[in-house]
């Protein structure tokens, strides 16, 4: 009896064995056969044909934009920059302090333009450059242009594949360009877009009276270390230096701004040459022309700068320049702004010449000017003083309600200080008028003419303005610690 359970679990060990060779071949067997059916049909995966049938102008956009970057994203470069200033370390120790950028690749022998801000500060022997085939060099600052924001550095090498200056004048608002950098640590980065507008300036970038900025704006994504890396046009020339962002935090938000090629160009040449920039000036102060100001000049649109002042022993005193002169051309170039004429007598030497459209007392004429090297003047601190007497005016203050704001008799001591003889000083300004938004007037300016005839007293001001009629405006030339300058301020339709 006791051997008989045994012989039964020996006998359902041995079904079980059959049964698991069973299931076994027969799994097996199916699983061969999803195998099979799964290679017989895997080309059924994804649909039979692209959505989409790409017509042959949109597969051309999109061969121009793989070619152009294919060609140009050898020549720009990475740019590692250790300053002389340091900076702490996590343990407390300090190290120098290392920045970055980009750089385009402009000679066969291995000169390369960059910004300024990039190398500014750099150490000695500090300046790295990475190729696009990732080889590293050692560069020589040749020199740098602290008012364009251009530098230019040497590695040693030759047959570098190197950019074609495009030209800058030549572009238009709307077409297509491609950004190349390393933004953000991200090498060879290539975006596109389109040119936003043209002659951008007043951003703020440089303090200097001289900064010349008349930049390109493209919405070409740029970021941290884009700067001083190419703006390309999809024939691959190199039309501007990317240099800024319009930003709130300092990233990307739709507004990039590049150097236009004619100017590297220029600078870069005398960088090369001279280590600096023999840059020439006329030696006046100028400011764009405005809807006022053309309406109050006679001219038939707005267009062109309005000299505020001329500078003594400049070339533009030398050449009859007078204030109130509105340059409309140079050498044949419309001028529609004060940076499209820094921007287009920046690209000229010293000792160049250039002649000038001149505007003037509802007359066209022609000057020819020879540049001068920039001349450092000093402006005088006014201070204020006694009211100045008129024999023939009253000294009352007089409130100009419609046009927002106030204004008192000159006092000796202030006329002294400002070189002027006589005028009326503005005390007050409504913040809420279109002077103040404008900032056409502000309080401490003395006005000494309007419509060119002399202002002695608030009373002779008051004559002059009451004289015009709505809507038309007055020219009004200015004086405020010792600078001097022209303004259109038109006169209300009706009297709020």
């Amino acid at each position: 009896m006791k051997g008989k359970p045994f012989v039964t679990a020996i006998a359902l060990i041995g079904i079980g064995l059959a049964m698991g060779v069973l299931l076994v071949t027969q799994f097996g067997g199916r699983s061969a056969e999803v195998v099979q059916a799964r290679a017989t049909h895997v080309s059924d995966l994804g649909a039979a044909a692209p959505p989409v049938q790409v017509t042959n102008q949109a597969q051309a956009l999109n061969d121009a934009f793989v070619a152009v970057s294919d060609a140009v994203a050898p020549q720009v470069v990475s740019i590692a920059v250790m300053s002389e200033e340091e900076q702490q370390s996590w343990f407390g120790s300090s190290a120098p302090r290392e920045a970055g950028g980009s750089g385009v690749i402009i000679s066969d022998d291995g000169y390369i333009v960059t910004n300024h801000h990039v190398v500014e500060g750099a150490a000695e022997d500090g300046i790295r450059v990475i190729g696009y085939d990732r080889q590293e060099y050692n560069a020589e600052l040749i020199g740098s242009d602290e008012l364009t924001d251009i530098a230019v550095l040497k590695i040693e090498g030759v047959n570098f594949n190197y950019a074609f200056f495009g030209n800058s004048d030549d572009v238009s608002v709307g077409q297509w360009v491609v950004a190349v950098g390393n933004p953000l640590g991200l090498r060879s980065t290539i975006t596109a877009g389109i040119l936003s507008a043209i002659g951008r300036g007043r951003l703020g970038l440089n303090s200097d009276s001289y900064a010349v900025e008349n930049f390109l704006q493209t919405d070409a994504a740029i970021n941290p270390g884009n700067s001083g890396g190419g703006l390309f046009d999809l024939r691959g020339q190199l039309i501007g230096i990317n240099t800024a962002i319009a930003s709130r935090t300092g990233y990307y938000s739709g507004y990039g701004f590049a150097i236009p090629s004619n100017l590297v160009h220029s600078v870069v040449n005398d960088l090369i040459e001279d280590g600096e920039v023999n840059r020439g000036y006329i030696g006046v102060s100028i400011k764009s022309i405005d809807a006022a100001d053309a309406k109050a000049l006679g001219l038939d649109k707005v267009q062109g700068v309005l000299v505020q002042s001329v500078m003594d022993n400049s070339a533009g005193e030398e050449a009859g320049m007078r204030q109130g002169d509105v340059i409309l051309q140079v050498d044949g170039r419309e001028v529609l702004s004060s940076q499209d004429l820094q921007s287009i007598v920046a690209t000229h030497r010293a000792g160049d010449q250039v002649k000038l459209s001149v505007w003037r007392n509802d007359k066209l004429m022609e000057k020819t000017v020879r540049l001068k090297p920039r001349d450092g003047s000093s402006i005088a601190e006014a201070l204020p003083g006694e009211p100045q007497k008129d024999e023939m005016d009253s000294v009352e203050p007089i409130e100009f309600d419609d046009l927002g704001f106030t204004v008192e008799p000159l006092t000796t001591e202030l006329a002294d200080q400002l070189d002027v003889e006589f005028g009326v000083v503005v005390t007050r300004v409504d913040p809420r008028s279109t002077v103040a938004r404008s900032r056409k007037i502000v309080r401490g300016d003395v006005i000494v003419k309007a419509d060119w005839k002399d202002v002695k007293s608030p009373r002779a001001l008051e004559e002059i303005i009451s004289a015009k009629k709505p809507g038309s405006a007055v020219l009004l030339q200015l004086s405020n610690q010792g600078a001097t300058r022209i303004e259109g301020v038109e006169i209300p339709e009706t009297t709020p």
